[in-house]
């Protein structure tokens, strides 16, 4: 009888709690649409504003104070989502989902040598008929990016993300995670400093800590259920700017990787130091809208390996076209002259990739996303390659000028996981409403990662650099 009323007791407890959460969830959602409501109200359409005179339209930009201040820097998302095979643990759940993405609050202060930006954002997601499955996640960063001289820039960012759905929101990794608690938090410090009008010199280092927790699993000699590292990256890079289209860069880079106090077990983890060198070349042809960029280089741990990168894109009045190629080491996400560490893989695989990328808009109202990503790699532990697919479409349509509509679907398939020892698959069909939350004119311009030059940069005829302050991005 005891035990019976300890089990009556907390499942009383247990539906206390979820009509908590939907109370609060319901206020949630109502607070962000009254104020989506309120906001379209009181700001100027895009098509009034497109209306005003040039003349216009220019005095009031610089009429306008320094941007300083809160605002929603994304939109709200409201999505019903059907889930097919999810993975947690070694099973496999099938469900209907309500995931509210609340946009990102942000505190943004913009001055003549600095900018500052501190945002947070929160994402639920609901579960019909699992709710042990139900999650709050978030995602934070900052950036401080800070011009001392006109030669000099300084850039500090650093980004912090929890999530219980990796799989789904790591979304540059080609790896298919499963379900269960990631967090990841990643510091860089890149330097600019501009030797020349054409050259510039880029020293950088990052550092990041990544952790998936994986209780439902059982403990082997390759696993424990924690999967803990600890990536650091310094280098130098050097970039040149041959006439507005053209670029070549070169790089030197040293990685060191380690598994944390009870982490996975690979005798491969114990410890990884690298040294890497890359050289490579941009073109930009503007009139156009096509940029091109190739690059390649060496990683040296041991043995030698090589590293190459391929990417191009075509830009139209409405649509962007991307695609490209790369062989690289999971400790690395990208080629040029700041090293970025990769997520959702283990850190000494090395993979191939290829991505092809269609964003745009079908006439006045209509928008369209195509995404697809391949995959392949070789951890070492099993003798086959293991290949991943990953897809994406949705289509949208403009209400508004606020209010977006939506429906699409995504497809993730990994041939093997290295966590679960099988093969992957997942589906998700979704629809929902994004309502978007502008802010002011001025405070798109926001300054260009270091290491590369923007569109701004130009050649001058006098030796002064070329830069503008920092407002003026």
């Amino acid at each position: 009888m005891k035990a019976g009323g300890q089990d009556v007791w907390i499942r009383i407890t247990e539906e206390a709690k979820n009509r908590k959460k939907a109370m609060t969830l319901g206020w949630l959602i109502g607070g962000l649409v009254v104020c989506a409501a309120a906001t379209s109200a009181q700001e100027p359409s895009t098509r009034e504003a497109l209306a005003q005179e040039p003349a216009a339209r220019e005095a009031q930009i610089q009429e306008a104070p320094a941007p300083r201040g809160f605002y929603f820097n994304s939109p709200l998302s409201m999505n019903a989502v059907h889930e097919e095979n999810i993975p947690v643990g070694r099973s496999r759940f099938k469900d209907e989902v309500l995931l509210l993405t609340a946009p990102e609050f942000s505190f943004r202060s913009v001055g003549e040598r600095a900018d500052f930006m501190i945002g947070y954002k929160p994402e639920v997601q609901l579960f019909r008929h699992h709710p042990h499955l139900n999650t709050w996640d978030n995602a934070a960063r900052f950036r401080l990016v800070h011009r001392p001289t006109s030669r000099w820039m300084w850039d500090a960012t650093n980004s912090f993300l929890q999530t219980e759905d990796p799989g789904r929101v790591l979304g540059e990794s080609v790896f298919l995670l499963p379900r269960g608690q990631f967090l990841e938090n990643t510091f860089s410090l890149n330097v600019d400093y501009d030797m020349t009008s054409r050259t510039r010199l880029t020293p950088s280092f990052l550092h990041t800590v990544s952790k998936l927790l994986l209780p439902e699993l059982r403990e082997t000699d390759l696993f424990t259920g924690r999967f803990e590292t600890q990536g650091a990256a310094a280098g130098v890079s050097l970039s040149h700017m041959l006439d507005p289209q053209q670029q070549v860069f070169g790089a030197y880079t040293f990685f060191s990787v380690q598994d944390l106090e009870r982490g996975i077990h690979f005798p491969f983890l114990k410890g990884s130091r690298t040294h890497g060198i890359s050289v490579g070349y941009r073109y930009g042809f503007r009139p156009r809208g096509i940029s091109v960029e190739l690059s390649g280089g060496a990683l040296r741990s041991g043995s030698t390996t090589y590293r190459v990168a391929a990417r191009f894109e075509k830009r139209w009045a409405a649509f962007v076209f991307r695609t490209g190629y790369s062989r690289e080491i999971a400790l690395l996400s990208g080629f040029g002259e700041a090293a970025r560490l990769s997520t959702g893989v283990l850190p000494s695989n090395f993979y191939h990739m290829a991505m092809m990328d269609l964003e745009g808009r079908l006439g006045d109202r209509w928008g369209l996303e195509l995404r697809a990503q391949v995959g392949r790699s070789n951890s070492g532990i099993q003798i086959t390659d293991i290949d991943s697919l990953f897809g994406h479409i949705c289509v949208s349509y403009g209400l508004t000028n606020r209010i977006y509509p939506f429906i699409g679907a995504d497809i993730y398939q990994q041939s093997y996981s290295e966590f679960l020892l099988t093969s992957l698959a997942r589906r998700r069909y979704f629809a929902g409403i994004s309502i978007v939350f502008s802010r002011p004119e001025e405070w798109q311009g926001v300054p260009p990662r270091t290491g590369e030059w923007s569109e701004s940069d130009s050649l001058p005829t006098s030796g002064s650099s070329s830069r503008n302050s920092t407002s003026g991005r």
